[in-house]
């Protein structure tokens, strides 16, 4: 949780740095998938601190604009990043789902007895 006492500029300012804090994980790594889900939920909380403290004085604030501008274009290159792991991951998991159909189609495991005969006369 956001402390009510933190400005919005540095609001803005601390979502920027956990933009860059997201960008520099190794996604491939499990620590950092954690840390990213840590990471994510500051940003919707700082989003949120964000929208209860706006007024209309920022709105022609040029330090807050530069903020935003910055802070939005942290945020694409997150999304972009993010995005370009989950195409990844999905590839690998399509390869994953190929070669185990491929190895269902040669080797198929059946419920029944085949090739048995009984015979009940002796």
């Amino acid at each position: 949780m956001i402390r009510s006492d933190v400005s919005v500029h540095d609001a803005f300012r601390r979502m920027i740095e956990t933009s860059e804090a997201i960008l520099e994980l190794d996604l491939e790594e499990e620590e950092d998938a954690e840390r990213l889900g840590a990471l994510q939920a500051r940003q919707v909380a700082l989003r949120v601190h964000i929208e209860r403290a706006w007024s209309s004085a920022y709105r022609n604030d040029p330090e807050i604009h530069a903020l935003t501008e910055k802070a939005y274009e942290s945020e694409r290159q997150v999304n972009d990043r993010l995005k370009a792991a989950r195409q990844m991951f999905s590839n690998h998991l399509s390869k994953i789902q190929v070669g185990s159909r491929m190895k269902n189609a040669y080797h198929h495991e059946y419920s029944q007895a085949e090739g048995y005969f009984f015979d009940r006369k002796k």
